[in-house]
């Protein structure tokens, strides 16, 4: 974080706008920019990028903007979904979740939220939640959503508190799919959790 106390719109001698407005940024490379994209842009139907490097512009992309884009983070090179079980350990092969605990997802592209926050502030109370509904599904059965909002001081990440329900056929540990919905748009499918 910057002096501010948010995410720095301009790094590595990189900016990103958006319509003209710098986004905040995690991460510049010569191959990868992670930003998050302005809340200014909720409501468009499309915004114009443009890369700046040492103050020299890049040609200008109009992007299509979508209400929501859901995502879950995953293991790293894996389609396993990144999950707290109830008892704080990771969710794995050898620790999976029991119908009925609760576990801990991590999401991104959730969509505008309220109460609104200033683009590259991290999440502090009281914390934002999708203007959207969202819901989980595991295994294909709708799953208890506790808690779908901002992940406590991060930038742009969301935190899915859920109830793993009870699965037909299930007798002991195995994948099932996880996916969740933020207004009518799903995350990607192939996405598992271990459960039992």
């Amino acid at each position: 974080l910057d002096a501010s106390g948010h995410l720095p719109t301009s790094l590595g001698d990189t900016q990103v706008l958006f319509d003209g407005v710098p986004a905040p940024l995690f991460f510049v490379s010569p191959f990868q920019i992670t930003l998050q994209a302005p809340y200014g842009v909720a409501g468009q139907d499309s915004t114009v990028v443009q890369i700046f490097y040492k103050n020299i512009s890049s040609n200008s992309v109009a992007l299509q903007v979508v209400p929501a884009e859901p995502e879950i983070f995953t293991v790293l090179g894996a389609n396993t979904a990144l999950v707290l079980n109830q008892d704080g350990a990771v969710n794995s092969s050898g620790n999976p979740a029991r119908a009925g605990s609760i576990v801990v997802l991590y999401a991104t592209g959730c969509g505008q939220i309220s109460p609104a926050r200033i683009t590259g502030g991290p999440a502090q109370a009281p914390y934002g939640q999708p203007v959207l509904p969202a819901s989980l599904r595991i295994g294909g059965a709708g799953a208890e959503t506790l808690y779908a909002g901002e992940a406590p001081g991060f930038v742009g990440l969301f935190q899915i508190n859920a109830r793993v329900p009870a699965i037909a056929g299930i007798t002991g540990p195995t994948v099932a799919s996880v996916q969740l919905n933020v207004g009518g748009l799903s995350s990607r499918t192939g996405v598992t959790i271990w459960v039992q």
